[in-house]
């Protein structure tokens, strides 16, 4: 009896295993890949994910992440390198809003300065470091520091209803 209980338990372990190895090094299917794009969608933003994976440490994480005009899908207006996804699981097996916040680190963000043509000049920022909380009907930028053109922008503040309030001044420093 003991040794069939170890030989479920090593299986049990290596399946365990071997699925948390699929989801990190060759991420989630695409249909997990539309509950996060559809999650973002119900917050008014239309984003595609060319992979998602799962990173022990800092949980899941969307690589490749484009951000998009929600009335015209033509426009891209963000690319973003890597961002991790904060989750609430219960919200999740309830279909309620799971996404609470993300967190950029050392992230690659390009902004096309024309979002009409997306393959034309952009503004590249690089060494984001950001966290966003996403409580309903707002976007919380509780702290973000990047590099802009050789500068350190530091800023913070809250998107409601598409009224920008900034709760810090913006600080610019040379490096």
């Amino acid at each position: 009896m003991r040794r069939v209980l170890f030989t479920l338990l090593a299986l049990f372990l290596a399946v365990t295993g071997g699925a948390l190895w699929y989801a990190s090094n060759k991420g989630f299917t695409s249909k997990w890949r539309g509950y996060v794009s559809e999650e973002f969608r119900k917050r008014g933003v239309e984003v595609t994910l060319r992979k998602l994976t799962l990173d022990l440490r800092r949980g899941l994480v969307a690589k490749e992440v484009r951000v998009f005009d929600a009335r015209d899908r033509r426009r891209t207006l963000a690319v973003i390198d890597e961002m991790a996804l904060q989750v609430n699981y219960a919200n999740l097996a309830r279909g309620q809003t799971f996404i609470d916040a993300l967190d950029l680190r050392d992230a690659n963000l390009s902004l096309p300065l024309d979002p009409e043509k997306p393959r034309g000049p952009k503004l590249e920022i690089v060494r984001l470091n950001a966290r966003l909380f996403l409580p309903p009907r707002q976007i919380y930028l509780a702290s973000a520091d990047a590099e802009i053109f050789g500068l350190r922008v530091s800023a913070a503040g809250r998107l409601i209803l598409s009224l920008i309030h900034i709760s810090e001044p913006t600080r610019l420093r040379r490096i």
